[in-house]
């Protein structure tokens, strides 16, 4: 099972988060090697995209895939693509960063092929450095929600989900997941206690909660504000 470590309030956690990026950034960008890492959309990354912006850090050396993204245009409201270009991307000025989008135009079954074509032949050698994805009220992780036949792919590194809120969506899969060094799961906020009380109850299983197949992946980190609100 991974850790789960507790912070006093967002700020610190995503200080955290930041450092923990950056020192691992650093770590590959001095000898000019790619630093991978996947980004979740939704809130819970904006705390340390706030500070990658802030550091004025040259990114040069990192490459951006994503979690998951719905199957819409990149300029629509609903594209995580968007969320990053305009909360990363743009104000950080990481021009000279390869950023891997999901082709959500192309509908969520073609996108969801064409990733995992994408991240077989990018990342099936060396996994991703790190995965950043915030953990859902529901206690579902990219796309992975309770429930669904997604948690069962053994094969693929990306698939399509047809029943998902808003629009159909892309994910990446559990052997995603378990090829990275490292994943960061954010659980920040009150509507997440649920999530956590689910994490931490033994009687769940992952069916119920995906966060927790994650976990016991063993390469793995809840980062949550939420440990003394819950009374654990």
């Amino acid at each position: 099972m991974g850790k789960i470590k507790g912070f006093n309030d967002y700020q610190s956690l995503s200080d955290w988060l930041y450092e923990e990026l950056r020192k691992r950034y650093k770590s590959k960008a001095r000898f000019k090697r790619p630093f991978r890492v996947a980004f979740s959309g939704g809130t819970s990354p904006f705390g340390l995209w706030e500070r990658m912006v802030w550091a004025g850090t040259d990114w040069d050396y990192m490459e951006v895939f994503f979690v998951d993204e719905r199957a819409v245009p990149p300029d629509s409201e609903l594209s995580n693509y968007r969320l990053l270009k305009e909360r990363l991307l743009e104000p950080a000025k990481l021009r000279n960063a390869k950023v891997h989008r999901i082709e959500g135009e192309l509908g969520a079954k073609e996108a969801s092929k064409r990733y995992n074509q994408l991240l077989e032949k990018e990342i099936i050698r060396t996994g991703l450095d790190l995965i950043v994805a915030g953990i859902g009220e529901d206690c579902h992780i990219a796309s992975l929600f309770p429930g669904t036949s997604a948690l069962r792919e053994k094969d693929l590194f990306a698939l399509p989900v047809t029943e998902a809120p808003l629009a159909p969506r892309i994910t990446i899969t559990l052997r995603t997941f378990r090829a990275a060094k490292e994943v960061f799961l954010i659980l920040s906020g009150e509507r997440k206690r649920k999530a956590l009380s689910l994490i931490l109850d033994g009687d769940v299983d992952q069916s119920r909660c995906p966060a927790k197949a994650v976990l016991k992946l063993g390469n793995s980190m809840v980062v949550t504000t939420e440990l003394g609100q819950s009374g654990y």
